[in-house]
């Protein structure tokens, strides 16, 4: 059971004259995810495709949520004057029947095609969709994404930046140090990011995960 994470850069048209920013902060992004993770967990990341496109494959499919708020929590805290960092992104969760790890795109297997079909279905102003082939989880999925999606529309880049290191599990005193500000400050951050919530919908996601992998 893996998970597939197709992700589509918003209003990418816009960064046409910030093409080299563009580039360096998501290859920034990948490296930060390929330290960060689990070290059981295996990743394999696509090139840039369409030119504001690109994908992720997990092993473990319960880690794939995980990886999507980081790279939305990276990617808005790196929004700059003029350009608001942010992506579409649609996870599918299934069986792979090819993976080609030195060209990813050329990989083929159901949770590929979930994922690709779902990220052109998603509306304007929603970021996530989680796809399976079980329907009944499909429902489940679609009020975590929903409630994920009301959550991180309001994040600052602040408290972006917060929940990309709390993610992959910082503590509070340890995310004082690192970003320079008081513990009370960072607690003030992950509250107002709604990281209770967040690690709620992770926990409810991972259970569903393990039951269905079974």
């Amino acid at each position: 059971m893996y998970s597939v994470i197709t992700a589509d850069l918003v209003k990418s048209s816009e960064f046409k004259n910030k093409r080299k920013y563009v580039l360096k902060t998501l290859n920034e992004i990948f490296n930060q995810l390929k330290i960060k993770k689990k070290k059981n967990i295996h990743i394999w990341i696509s090139d840039i495709f369409r030119g504001d496109s690109f994908q992720i494959v997990v092993s473990d499919a319960a880690y794939a949520l995980r990886i999507a708020l980081f790279l939305r929590s990276q990617l808005i805290q790196k929004s700059i004057v003029g350009m608001e960092f942010d992506a579409r992104i649609s996870i599918g969760i299934g069986s792979i029947e090819y993976l080609n790890h030195e060209k990813l795109l050329q990989s083929d297997g159901e949770a590929f095609r979930l994922s690709g079909r779902s990220i052109d279905e998603i509306p304007n102003f929603r970021r996530l969709v989680i796809k399976s082939s079980n329907e009944e989880l499909n429902h489940v999925f679609e009020m975590i994404s929903a409630l994920i999606d009301a959550i991180t529309m309001r994040w600052s880049a602040e408290q972006a930046e917060a929940i990309s290191y709390w993610i992959f599990g910082e503590t509070q005193t340890s995310l004082a140090k690192i970003i320079g500000i008081s513990q009370s400050a960072i607690q003030q951050r992950l509250q107002l990011a709604g990281h209770f919530a967040i690690e709620a919908c992770l926990n409810h996601f991972n259970s569903i995960m393990n039951k269905y992998k079974v």
